[in-house]
């Protein structure tokens, strides 16, 4: 009995924990392990991490982050490159990021189809 208990613990643990979960259009739901949002084309994207970002760019699309984002002076999407990272905004405009800085991209972005 003790092994099962075990056993169960380690499955629980390994588990990845999912914080947020949509439903698309078709009926489809799909979660992520941080914030959602629905895309222009009605598809749920999902940040890669709980502390993560999602947002819409300019044309829509989904992008992400594994930690805080704020907007570029000039357009785009700067994200924290520690899962779950600050990214702040200085006075003079600059973003500084826990870790460093990355491009938000839709590359980040996760889909997990919720089972029925």
């Amino acid at each position: 009995m003790p092994s099962k208990l075990l056993f169960l613990i380690l499955v629980l643990i390994s588990a990845p924990t999912l914080a947020d979960c949509m439903q698309e259009p078709g009926g489809n739901t799909l979660c992520g392990p941080g914030p959602c949002a629905v895309d222009a084309k009605q598809q749920v994207h999902c940040a890669p991490h709980e502390g993560g970002t999602v947002k819409l760019n300019d044309s829509g699309d989904a992008v992400c982050g594994w930690g805080q984002c704020q907007d570029g002076p000039y357009g785009g999407l700067y994200c924290a490159i520690e899962p779950g990272g600050e990214a702040l905004r200085n006075e003079r405009g600059e973003i500084h990021c826990v870790g460093g800085c990355e491009a938000g991209i839709n590359q980040l972005c996760v889909r997990i189809a919720q089972e029925q």
